[in-house]
Formats: structure tokens, C-alpha cells, sequence
């Protein structure tokens, strides 16, 4: 038996949640809905902003805590400061749970910090100081990966050697003990500056997820057909692709069965914050691995996650949705 069902590798990041009007977006050109990398200067600015909430984030870090929620045991690796931050985000993911891999803490203040600005219509609009929280290489513990039945890896952690020298060497590490590899694209500006890379990726992963965007990206494609997604690893009969499309819910791409599985969207009447979304919706899908659904299924727990985390503030279950997701599951003996 495996100790853990996932070891995720990604930006162990620090979320700080604001609402502020389009204005101050505008004021400060920032682009709603997209995610901005910025320096010390601009933290400055936006600590000007009435804070909401603030706690441990980062895409796989959110995705491994909210399955830890369903009594599934999963480890993270990744890099944290000295100093108060560092010691908020090791300690969140205890309290949830998942055992936390570094190794050893790096200079004071370098923990992440992502600012993210809510906008009156729900969008999310991320502006990353990523600090350290990349420099992940002397970081990884091989023996979590071992004992371990997934990798998941964030897109954002693909950021420079030595770190890539080092995600591909976990990945080496996984695929030679029969561990499954997950990836997700993270964003598709990430996906252009490292489309090579990734396409390659495909060719090993078991698992990618993205959204529309991402899949357009790395399949150089204006259009979600299933001959752009059938070309992305057309050797690769292990990889589904999962693509999530906001409202109109998801499509699943069976590389073995050469199809989609469309996947419809749970009705939401009150979206407060779509951060997130994408994160829960892993960790719903992989909810689904865990107890043996089928692809369909599986997506629908997906769904179902990323509908609980869209109806409040940040991209983290709380218990009481922990208990209507079981509910739900246990009383339909599916997800509709």
C-alpha cells in the first residue's frame, strides 16, 4: 500500500484576497481574469487594498488539501521563506492534513504571495510575487514520489533550469516505479513560453488538465475539436485530457477510447469567487480515481467540487462542504 495517493509538486503560495472595483484594474493595468508576476514595488500598492482573507494557496497545494478533506492522504513538496508566511503555509497544511516536503527554508520574506483582486462580476484577477517558491530543486524527496500512487505537477512550477532538470527527474523517478503522472497547464501564457516542454509532457503524462484556453495553446489550435486534441500525444494511449470550460462544465478526451466525454456543469445561482475552480475540479476528479468511478463520473465529481468552491471566497472547501459533497455522492450514487 502506498503511504500516500498524491505527492503534488508546485508554488507553495501564500493567497491574499481583496475585492476591489474594474477601476483600480484599470488604474493599475492589470488585466482582469489574468494572472500578473510582479516585484516588491508593486506589493507596496496593492497592500493598500482592504485585505478579505488570507491563506496558503498555490493550484496543486489547493487541489491536494481539498482531497485531504475526504480522508485521502497526500503530500506536497515545495519551497517556503523563513518567517511568518513560511511558517502560515506549513502549518495550514498540517492542520489539513497533508504532509508538507522542504527540505530546507530559504532567505526571509522569499515566500510567495499572490494577490488576488475579486471584481464585482466574480472574476479573479492574480498578480504573483513568486519569490523562492519556484526554486523547488534541492527540495524533492524521491521517496514521497515512491510512495506514492500520482505525481501531480502545477504548469506553473516549469519555470528554469535547474528546477525543469529536477521535475524531470521526479517524473524519471515516477513512471520507473509505476506511479501515474498528472499535469496540469496551469495558463496558457505559460503554456506558449513552454510549449515544447509540455507537448512532450503529453507524450508521458497519464493526466493533463487545463482549460479551453491552455488546450488551444498547446495543440496550436482556434478551436477545441477532438482531431486538435487527438494530435497533442497521438502515441500516448494512457493520457486523458481533461478540459474545463467554466459554466458550460467539461469534456474529457480518452485517448484509449479515441472520444469525448462530455461532462455538464452543476447549477450555481451564487458565484462569489472563481478562484480556484480549476484546483477543486482536480481534486473532485481525482476524488474519482480514488474510488474507481468511471471517466463520466469522475468528471462530475469534479464538477461538484469546483461548484463549492465557486460560492465563497478562495479556492478551499470548507467542512460543511466537505458533508454536502459526501452527501451528494452517497445519496445519488452519482453526481447530477
Amino acid at each position: 500500500m502506498s503511504k500516500y495517493f498524491i505527492t503534488a509538486i508546485g508554488n507553495a503560495i501564500i493567497d491574499i484576497l481583496a475585492f476591489a472595483p474594474d477601476d483600480f484594474l484599470q488604474e493599475n493595468n492589470l488585466n482582469k481574469g489574468s494572472m500578473t508576476l510582479i516585484d516588491e514595488n508593486h506589493i507596496k500598492i496593492l497592500s493598500k487594498l482592504k485585505f478579505e482573507k488570507t491563506s496558503s494557496g498555490g493550484s496543486a497545494a489547493n487541489s491536494v488539501v481539498n482531497l485531504s478533506g475526504f480522508n485521502v492522504n497526500n503530500a506536497f513538496i515545495g519551497n517556503v521563506g523563513s518567517g511568518n508566511y513560511g511558517d502560515i503555509f506549513h502549518e495550514d497544511l498540517r492542520k489539513n492534513g497533508v504532509d508538507f516536503y522542504c527540505k530546507n527554508k530559504t532567505k526571509f520574506g522569499s515566500t510567495a504571495r499572490s494577490f488576488i483582486i475579486i471584481s464585482p462580476d466574480a472574476q479573479r484577477t492574480m498578480c504573483t510575487y513568486l519569490g523562492d517558491a519556484s526554486h523547488i530543486e534541492n527540495q524533492i524527496d524521491e521517496s514521497a514520489i515512491i510512495n506514492s500512487q500520482i505525481l501531480y505537477i502545477e504548469g506553473y512550477i516549469w519555470s528554469q533550469e535547474p528546477v525543469i532538470s529536477a521535475l524531470k527527474t521526479a517524473i524519471k523517478t515516477a513512471k520507473e516505479n509505476d506511479v501515474k503522472f498528472a499535469f496540469s497547464l496551469s495558463d496558457s501564457f505559460w503554456v506558449n513560453n513552454h510549449k515544447e516542454d509540455f507537448l512532450e509532457l503529453a507524450q508521458q503524462a497519464d493526466i493533463i488538465f487545463a482549460n479551453e484556453e491552455e488546450i488551444k495553446a498547446l495543440s496550436s489550435s482556434s478551436e477545441v475539436t477532438l482531431d486538435s486534441i487527438k494530435n497533442i500525444a497521438p502515441k500516448n494511449q494512457n493520457l486523458d485530457i481533461i478540459i474545463t470550460k467554466s459554466s458550460k462544465g467539461a469534456i474529457i478526451f480518452s485517448s484509449k477510447e479515441q472520444k469525448f466525454y462530455d461532462i455538464q456543469a452543476q447549477k450555481v445561482d451564487n458565484v462569489i469567487d472563481t478562484t480556484g475552480a480549476g484546483d477543486a475540479f482536480a481534486a473532485g476528479y481525482f476524488y474519482g480515481l480514488k474510488n474507481n468511478f468511471n471517466i463520466s463520473r469522475a468528471g462530475q465529481a469534479g464538477n461538484l467540487f469546483a461548484s463549492h468552491v465557486i460560492q465563497k471566497i478562495g479556492g478551499r472547501l470548507e467542512a460543511k462542504d466537505v458533508e454536502n459533497i459526501k452527501n451528494q455522492l452517497d445519496t445519488n450514487n452519482n453526481v447530477e
